[in-house]
């Protein structure tokens, strides 16, 4: 929207009378204005680069054609000092800090974890398994998770590179029409601004040129063609390019009509009005759904966030909360669902709900059986109909059942729709009870449900249970290694399975823990008081730690040194301890903790002197803490006796 502000900026003194044009001109200023300061607002360093990028290419056309004015330019200059003090009153910080990584000359600067270079990765390996049409368009949604590899908390609807999506979601041929589209819009766009003798033919085609350039830069690393307002405003300026060179065109041809139409006849315009009309009876009633349901399904992810953000989330929170909060997200799904019937996104959000609203109100139940011992008694009891079933689950459960049906006719229509999501076949093999399925059948859908999401945590750990469930605990382990590394929730649930089965060694032979997996195993020995398996976990714990401390510096390293020294003092290890204290004191020296710590182990060390030293630093902080006097107090004490011991004098008389 940049060059388009310019170019009416500047045309403003050609068409407005002497009396009007300050005004006019004033007002397209403000307006500019408004669009600088909230484009540098958004924080955004792409957004920023490509704004200034838009400005300094069109003002550059516009300079060399000598098309600019001397109350233009007093303009841009007080738009300029107009951004500069709003910036400065909304904080200039956040953008300082964006717009420094680029200075940084690293790639992991600019690209933060790696994420775009990830994802791209994944993109390509997609393209290469479907090259000639893609994989659909708008699917990439759907088709990169099976690609990606690292877990981020973020769903990618877009591919972060506008060529890259296209190539994906349609392949070479999509490729093709992209290339000759770009080379259609270049046309229009340079053939007027450098063949045109007319100055406001010139200062058109300089907006159509900077807007090409701006598109085809920006969708390098976003996905601005994906966003309606974005592509929109392009059309409408690569619309004006094609008319500037269809004029153009006009005035250089002998016969205009022949150069700037095609010619046919009535009946095949009549054809070609029909076919449009029947495309649009397809392509205006999905879409009018899908824009309708928009509303209720952002309303849903609100709530999604909302609860995240609490906290104490999941099943710690208040059950009114969460209450509340499902009922809230199940009634947004519905009506989803109520403006269009075709989101498979929605009905797999939906089913999954309903069967954790089928738990919590079951927990409240006078019979409280969860989803997992109703499965169980079902498929124990080998009902000889789906009839049979009912009336037994009528009477255990009672009308709860009727959530556990609806999401399973849910999942299925979920499927039916886009059949890579993975999570739903998960969910589908927790309900296969319900009608009646064949082990092979369910082993089908976990084997497609790996397929589609093999890097999934949700996927893998729930394939593992399946396995952990039928006896197999080597093929859940096999299945839960992945998750056992990303996801700390996921983690902890195997080491509740598992930690029962198998002794320590085997466990971290299995999955070779990092410093969080250990953080964990360590943690549940010692809360169930098995000392021994705790023991044999911490050693190799307390070793990670330090390496980890090695790592890093200042408070980070602290922690690490402080958690090392607290495992080292459990396993008796006080050389150990000591060293680890003294190194959390060295990385973060002004930390009060790390010091009070040190003088209690001193203490207990015998080190009286240096315990003393410490606990003076740590009163000149906090005057008054009484753990530092007391603590004080004692090495005092504890000094004397020592040295009444080593002269054979009574403490006492000495005092």
């Amino acid at each position: 929207g940049v060059a388009p502000l310019l170019w009416w900026l500047r045309g403003v003194g050609d068409a407005a009378t002497s009396s009007a044009r300050p005004f006019s001109q004033v007002a397209v200023g403000l307006a500019l204005a408004v669009v600088a300061v909230a484009g540098l607002l958004t924080f955004s360093r792409g957004g920023v680069i490509v704004m200034v990028l838009a400005g300094t290419i069109c003002m550059t056309i516009y300079a060399t054609a000598g098309l600019w004015q001397r109350h233009a330019l007093i303009v841009l200059a007080g738009v300029g000092l107009f951004a500069g003090i709003a910036l400065l009153i909304y904080g200039f910080a956040p953008l300082a800090d964006e717009l420094a990584s680029l200075g940084a000359g690293s790639v992991d600067e600019v690209d933060r974890f790696g994420i775009r270079r990830q994802l791209w990765t994944a993109d390509l390996h997609a393209v290469s398994d479907f090259p000639l049409v893609g994989t659909g368009v708008g699917s990439h949604a759907d088709v990169y998770p099976t690609y990606f590899e690292h877990r981020f908390d973020l769903e990618y609807t877009h591919a972060e590179n506008g060529y890259l999506q296209v190539l994906l979601e349609s392949g070479i041929a999509g490729a093709v029409l992209l290339i000759i589209g770009i080379g259609a819009c270049c046309r229009w766009s340079l053939g007027p601004l450098w063949h045109s003798d007319s100055a406001r033919v010139t200062a058109a085609a300089a907006v159509v040129t900077t807007t090409v350039v701006i598109s085809l830069i920006h969708s390098l690393w976003d996905f601005v063609w994906y966003l309606p307002a974005c592509l929109s405003l392009t059309m409408v300026l690569m619309a004006c390019g094609c008319r500037l060179h269809q004029m153009r065109a006009s005035r250089r041809s002998d016969n205009p009509r022949r150069s700037t139409s095609i010619r046919m006849s009535r009946p095949a315009w009549a054809v070609a009005a029909v076919a449009v009309a029947l495309a649009s009876s397809v392509i205006i009633p999905d879409r009018l759904s899908a824009a309708l349901a928009a509303p209720h399904w952002d309303h849903y992810l609100r709530q999604v966030a909302a609860l995240q953000a609490q906290p104490a989330p999941g099943d710690e929170a208040e059950p009114g909360d969460l209450d509340a909060s499902l009922d809230g997200m199940i009634d947004s799904l519905h009506k989803t669902l109520d403006k269009d019937a075709r989101s498979p996104r929605a009905h797999a959000r939906l089913a999954n709900l309903l069967m954790r609203q089928f738990e919590r109100r079951q927990r409240e139940a006078i019979n409280p059986v969860q989803l997992s011992q109703l499965r169980s008694a079902a498929v124990a009891s080998n009902f000889p109909s789906r009839e049979a079933q009912d009336r037994w689950m009528s009477v255990a459960i009672g009308d709860n059942r009727q959530l556990l049906y609806q999401a399973v006719e849910h999942i299925h229509q979920s499927l039916a729709l886009c059949p890579l999501q993975g999570e739903s076949y998960v969910d589908l093999v927790e309900l296969a009870f319900l009608e009646g399925r064949r082990s092979a059948t369910v082993r089908t859908w976990l084997d497609q449900a790996v397929r589609v999401r093999p890097h999934g945590d949700d996927v893998r750990f729930a394939v593992g249970a399946q396995f952990a469930q039928a006896g197999d605990l080597t093929g859940a382990i096999q299945h839960w290694k992945a998750p056992f590394h990303r996801s700390a929730a996921h983690r902890r649930k195997m080491i509740e399975l598992l930690a029962v089965e198998f002794p320590p060694a085997v466990l971290l032979d299995q999955f070779e823990p990092t410093t969080d997996g250990l953080s964990d195993l360590y943690g549940y020995y010692r809360q169930r008081g098995q000392q021994q398996a705790a023991s044999e976990v911490g050693w190799k714990y307390a070793e990670l730690l330090e390496h980890a401390a090695a790592k890093h510096a200042g408070e980070p390293a602290a922690r690490h040194w402080q958690s090392a020294y607290a495992v080292r003092r459990f396993l008796g290890d006080q050389p150990g301890a000591l060293r680890c204290i003294r190194n959390a004191v060295a990385a973060a020296p002004y930390e009060f903790q790390p010091h009070l710590t040190l003088a209690t182990v001193l203490i207990d060390a015998e080190c009286y002197d240096e315990a003393i030293e410490e606990l003076n630093w740590c009163q000149r902080r906090k005057p008054r803490d009484q753990v530092v006097l007391n603590c004080l107090q004692r090495a005092r004490v504890r000094q004397l006796r020592q040295a009444a011991n080593f002269t054979g004098t009574d403490p006492d008389s000495t005092r």
